[in-house]
């Protein structure tokens, strides 16, 4: 009995063992027939995923290459703007300079004539008061030779009457002399 026991055991194990193995074979060819069903689904999701990815790829490609010829265009014109810009620059900095130069020389023209202004006028003011020292000195001067005139023709009228009258005295002496040596000659 033990031993029929232990063998039904067994076989009941092992009955139970292979109705588990089956039902784990079912539900194994269950689960393969789902995941192939499974894969199939992801291998048309995968193609459709794919073509969807093919398409977006070649219109990003496409894009990216409008993008670059745009940059390349942009970058062309950047560079033109940045010459015009550079050209203008130096332009404005030649203006400038120009005018800063222009500023000096006005500001010192206007400050040499300042200065030439305030000389020419105190230069007018001693010529002013050159004439009108001269006008007094040749006033003075006329005077002076009227002056001098006159006392000279005084003084020289005077001489000229001494040295007429010492002459004069002169000759009456050599006269008186002449005569007595001629009168002692004889």
């Amino acid at each position: 009995d033990r031993c029929q026991e232990h063998y039904r055991g067994l076989l009941n194990e092992g009955k139970t063992l292979r109705e588990r193995c089956q039902s784990d074979m079912r539900s194994l060819m269950d689960a393969v027939t789902k995941v192939k069903h499974d894969h199939a689904d992801y291998i048309t999701h995968y193609q459709r995923e794919m073509e969807q990815s093919d398409s977006f790829l070649r219109e990003t490609l496409r894009k990216q290459e409008e993008t670059w010829r745009k940059i390349q265009e942009l970058e062309k014109d950047l560079g033109a703007l940045a010459r015009d810009r550079y050209e203008e620059i130096g332009i404005r900095l030649s203006n400038f300079e120009a005018a800063e130069r222009h500023k000096v020389s006005y500001s010192r023209f206007m400050d040499f004539t300042k200065q030439h202004k305030e000389a020419l006028s105190r230069t007018m003011k001693n010529c002013e008061m050159h004439e009108y020292l001269s006008s007094l000195m040749l006033q003075f001067v006329q005077e002076s030779c009227n002056i001098l005139s006159h006392s000279l023709s005084a003084g020289l009228n005077e001489i000229e009457s001494s040295c007429a009258e010492t002459h004069e005295g002169s000759l009456e002496d050599f006269r008186a002399l002449y005569l007595t040596n001629g009168e002692l000659i004889y």
